[in-house]
């Protein structure tokens, strides 16, 4: 006899507990049997577990959720993740993922502890937030010394050295991206 079992990747208790704090809306959408899948589920602490589905399937169901108007984020590994990968608002896979399901992703880890994902939503939106911060720094200072340097009140030197501080600025504001998780801590 040989018994062949999938085994959890590390830390994904830990990443369902630390996403559904954030607000993330989980389910767990299966090509295995209703019993398996739901075993699953139950081990990361997912109740909202879809069996026995096919590649299109998955495909249908995450098109739906777009179709009421949600965000969606898939994770998967298998050959038969690919389609609903490609079609996800953002995927993540794995370096250890099928190589169709890493080419359909958005996002590959380079190692499999799902621990990685929460990261990565608090990573990208924080440089949301600066990219939005940097984005009205540059409007405001275009918007007041553009027309000033037009109108002549100031002088070209001047404007050169005020869109000089301002993309240091700027520059500066995205740095703190590399701090981010060091100051959690």
């Amino acid at each position: 006899m040989i018994e062949v079992a999938e085994q959890l990747r590390a830390g994904a208790r830990e990443a369902v507990d630390s996403l559904r704090a954030g607000g993330a809306r989980l389910e767990l959408l299966s090509g295995d049997n209703p019993e398996s899948a739901r075993a699953w589920g139950a081990q990361v602490g997912v109740a909202a577990v879809q069996a026995g589905m096919l590649p299109q399937d998955k495909l249908a169901h995450v098109r739906g959720l777009q179709a009421q108007g949600m965000r969606v984020a898939m994770v998967g590994d298998g050959v038969n993740d690919a389609p609903t990968l490609g079609a996800a608002d953002v995927s993540v896979s794995f370096a250890s993922a099928a190589p169709i399901a890493r080419a359909g992703a958005d996002i590959v880890l380079a190692f499999d502890d799902m621990r990685a994902l929460p990261l990565l939503v608090r990573v990208a939106r924080q440089a949301q937030r600066v990219m939005r911060q940097n984005l009205v720094w540059a409007v405001a200072y275009n918007a007041v010394f553009v027309p000033l340097a037009i109108a002549g009140r100031i002088t070209p030197v001047w404007a050169a050295v005020g869109m000089s501080v301002s993309s240091l600025l700027v520059v500066l504001n995205s740095a703190r991206l590399a701090w981010f998780e060091r100051q959690r801590a």
